[in-house]
């Protein structure tokens, strides 16, 4: 969404950092900085599902993911 156009996206457990997960760190997608203000501008609504005892996701990730 920072390059695409979308009308718009539901988000499910969404998280910002590799964690600490060596897999997710090779994944090279956690390696720049997110463009929150693009990714914003390229949808016409964002939702976000989560929850509060994800055994995968902590609750700060998604918690930053939404207040940004």
């Amino acid at each position: 969404m920072e390059e695409q156009r979308v009308r718009g996206a539901v988000l499910v457990s969404a998280c910002h950092t590799d964690l600490g997960n060596p897999e997710e760190k090779e994944s090279g997608y956690y390696t720049g900085d997110w463009q929150w203000e693009r990714i914003k501008a390229n949808a016409d609504w964002i939702v976000q599902f989560g929850s509060t005892d994800d055994p995968y996701i902590p609750q700060k990730e998604m918690d930053y993911v939404h207040e940004v």
